[in-house]
């Protein structure tokens, strides 16, 4: 009895040590295996962990696989494979910052398509200096649309331009301005014939527009004040693939770009993607991300909404039945339903 049970401690014994033996040898040859990172930094790298500062860090797959001194990063080089940058002596590596929410797109777009009013410009001004020049500006581009923004109701309160005002100024093409908070307008009449609230002879075809007004005077008639989505119904019917093209958007992206890099920033929410109720910036960011020459990270919202009457007609695959600004990406939508109606974020790099 004493010699078996022996026996099979021993056997016991034995198989112990075989798997351990086995794991040593196991763990040993992944100890030695060398994994290549993708790219490796050198410099003074902050790292934001206890106010360290290290000498290198790696990345694998979009990952941080190593950060410390330069000598354990040297060891996850491969020639041929990983990327090396040194910024040794140039100055100091960080994290990048992101900026939740900014109008990078409209803020630029408005400065080289469109006419800026001052928050301090009374309607006075306006009337005489801004959009005469506004007009003449288009007119010079060959603009289809005369489109501004920043006027601020206060300045404005002894008096709003009306239609018929800015019709004496400019008349034979769509007048659109924005206010300060995006959230009212002042057109011309041909911008509301346009959009169908109106016809050129004073006829009155929609008065009301859900979720916004559409002022109307003491004749009856629209005054061309606008808020909330009744602004936002008139704003698709501009002329928009005139107004901000691709080629308007890969410029301003290189402003864009060097703005967000002297902030700090690497990666931003866009808060008007499609403001000119098209795709093209979005195609702008494509086309450099494919090149390899989009530097930061970009979020994009875009607006859907039941009041615009033109569906999605972009290709991408979009299959629902939501009305949308006329080519406004569907992309997202058709990526992320569960997300509901509203805001759908497109992230690239």
């Amino acid at each position: 009895m004493k010699k078996t049970i022996h026996a099979q401690i021993m056997r016991m014994l034995s198989c112990i040590v075989m798997i351990c033996a086995i794991l040593g040898t196991c763990t040993l040859v992944g100890a030695n295996e060398k994994t290549a990172a993708d790219l490796v930094v050198y410099g003074k790298i902050f790292t934001s962990e206890s106010n360290q500062i290290v000498e290198a860090f790696a990345v694998k797959d979009g990952k941080y696989v190593y950060v410390g001194d330069k000598k354990g990063a040297e060891d996850l080089i491969e020639n041929g494979k990983t990327q090396v940058l040194d910024y040794t002596g140039k100055g100091l590596v960080m994290p990048g910052c992101g900026n939740g929410h900014a109008h990078y797109m409209l803020g630029y777009a408005l400065s080289t398509v469109g006419t800026m009013v001052g928050m301090e410009d009374d309607a006075h001004k306006f009337m005489t200096e801004i959009l005469p020049a506004a007009v003449r500006k288009a007119r010079e581009n060959g603009s289809a649309v005369v489109f501004g923004q920043g006027w601020n109701l206060e300045s404005f309160k002894s008096h709003i331009p009306t239609r018929q005002e800015i019709d004496e100024v400019c008349s034979d093409i769509p007048v659109y301005f924005l206010d300060d908070e995006c959230h009212k307008a002042i057109t011309n009449t041909l911008m509301l014939v346009k959009a169908g609230i109106m016809k050129e002879d004073g006829t009155v075809l929609k008065k009301e527009i859900k979720g916004g007004v559409i002022e109307i005077g003491e004749d009856g008639t629209p005054t061309g004040f606008l808020s909330e989505q009744a602004q936002t119904y008139v704003r698709q019917f501009m002329d928009h693939e005139s107004l901000y093209s691709v080629d308007m958007a890969l410029s301003n992206l290189v402003d864009i770009g060097h703005r967000m890099l002297s902030e700090g920033y690497t990666m931003y929410h866009e808060g008007w993607g499609n403001y000119f109720v098209n795709n093209n910036y979005y195609k702008a960011l494509r086309q450099l991300d494919t090149a390899g020459k989009l530097n930061f990270v970009v979020g994009l919202p875009y607006e859907f909404d039941e009041n615009y009457e033109s569906k999605c007609k972009t290709g991408d695959g979009c299959t629902h039945d939501s009305y949308c600004g006329a080519g406004t990406i569907c992309l997202a939508s058709v990526k992320n339903k569960k997300l509901g109606a509203g805001m759908f974020p497109l992230i690239m790099q």
